[in-house]
């Protein structure tokens, strides 16, 4: 494996098995973001449902499951004293485009970020940029 920052991934429980809809996508997801290295760690967290009980918002890419399409925020501070949820940044992103879209939002950073830069300070410093319409334009 290489060294250095990785992706963390989590998902809810799905309910305990009520909510699986988004279960294969998610594994999907676990695979592709496995092992890729990036400035500083990303905490990515699929939530199977609406309710999102895990607090998707407070992590640096947060993803809401709901009729075979994931709303997806990015940008939170996840914690401490200045703590914030994450902005909406894309809405209804099919399950058909949600690797290739996380993967884009994550060859930004790889590119873009500087040294140790934590997600959010990265996203706050290059939101403006034309590179994150890009990405939003893609799913289009």
């Amino acid at each position: 494996a290489s060294s250095g920052p990785h992706i963390a991934m989590k998902a809810c429980d799905f309910c305990d098995g009520e909510k699986m809809e988004a279960v294969p996508q998610t594994e999907q997801l676990y695979q592709a973001l496995d092992g890729i290295t990036v400035p500083a760690r990303v905490r990515v967290n699929v939530n199977g449902c609406a309710s999102a009980c895990y607090n998707p918002t407070y992590d640096d890419i947060g993803l809401v499951y709901q009729h075979e399409s994931f709303d997806v925020y990015v940008g939170a501070i996840p914690m401490g004293a200045k703590a914030q949820a994450g902005t909406l940044f894309a809405k209804r992103v099919g399950i058909d485009h949600i690797e290739d879209f996380l993967l884009q939002i994550i060859r930004l950073y790889q590119n873009q970020a500087r040294s140790n830069e934590p997600f959010y300070k990265f996203y706050r410093r290059t939101k403006m940029n034309a590179d994150w319409e890009l990405v939003k334009k893609s799913i289009e």
